[in-house]
């Protein structure tokens, strides 16, 4: 399944699930806030999940659904000024997001307002403990880092390596995960470097 139909799928669920936990009883539309990276790092996710949900939109004109799009810019400081702004100006009974960094920015605000939040991207295992009110419908990195340790160790045979991580919460919390497996069935982690961008990952494989 490509990145995109994984996405969508994504997206439905959370739609299906909203429907049933009933989170606006008096008959009103539901606003649901769709704080996306359509501009940053992880665009090309925001710009993947806009499709998803226009689709979705198109697909079922009679929703009780109002969706409202804000661009996080994958980052933290304007991840949380849209989600105040949804919250003050929006008034949004739920929340879809999915950056690392960005959740981490907003998960005292989710606690406060006690908005349902759902995450559909951001991997970081700390995710999960932020805020009783943040789901999470995809694995995180413990998952991911455990599952590539062990295709390594016990497929590939291949018991040393050397790690570039992107150099930020999300890409910290899968090495941090793949570290801990990978060591502990004996492999060995002979560098790692922490990538700011493409062009820096491509100097550092050339040498």
């Amino acid at each position: 399944i490509n990145n995109f139909m994984r996405k969508f799928l994504l997206f439905l669920f959370t739609i299906v699930l909203m429907n049933s936990c009933n989170v606006n009883s008096n008959g009103d539309k539901i606003n649901v806030g769709l704080l996306l990276p359509l501009t940053g790092a992880w665009s090309n996710s925001g710009e993947q999940m806009t499709t998803g949900a226009q689709l979705w939109e198109q697909n079922n004109p009679n929703s009780k659904l109002n969706l409202i799009y804000e661009d996080s810019k994958s980052s933290a400081k304007y991840g949380i000024s849209a989600f105040s702004k949804m919250l003050n100006v929006n008034n949004i009974d739920v929340c879809i997001t999915g950056v690392t960094p960005v959740i981490f920015g907003i998960s005292p605000m989710i606690d406060e307002s006690g908005v349902f939040t759902m995450n559909v991207g951001a991997i970081n295992p700390k995710i999960k403990e932020l805020s009783n009110n943040l789901f999470c419908v995809i694995p995180d990195a413990e998952v991911e880092g455990e599952y590539i340790s062990n295709y390594m160790i016990h497929n590939l045979n291949r018991k040393t390596c050397s790690v570039l991580w992107k150099n930020d919460d999300s890409g910290r919390g899968i090495f941090d995960s793949f570290k801990s497996s990978y060591t502990k069935s004996a492999g060995t982690i002979i560098s790692d470097f922490a990538v700011e961008n493409d062009t820096e990952m491509k100097s550092i494989l050339l040498n």
